[in-house]
């Protein structure tokens, strides 16, 4: 998970009558404004797990574990 900048929400960009590409602010500077982003990787990448209980395997057997630890 990652925080982005807040920008990417307040600024949108079209093509205005004249064929121009123009950027318009749609808020106020002072609007907070909370920007989280997050990416998903497809499972067959993902190897390990890192976790506050340590590095895991992902095989079946070795998630089962981790599991049973959580659970106790």
């Amino acid at each position: 998970i990652e925080e982005r900048s807040s920008s990417e929400l307040s600024i949108m960009r079209g093509i205005s009558k004249d064929g121009i590409i123009e950027e318009l602010q749609i808020y106020t500077d002072d609007t907070d404004a909370l920007n989280i982003a997050f990416d998903i990787t497809p499972g067959k990448y993902v190897t390990q797990f890192i976790t506050e209980l340590g590095i895991h395997n992902t095989d079946k057997d070795s998630v089962d574990k981790l599991y049973e630890s959580l659970a106790h």
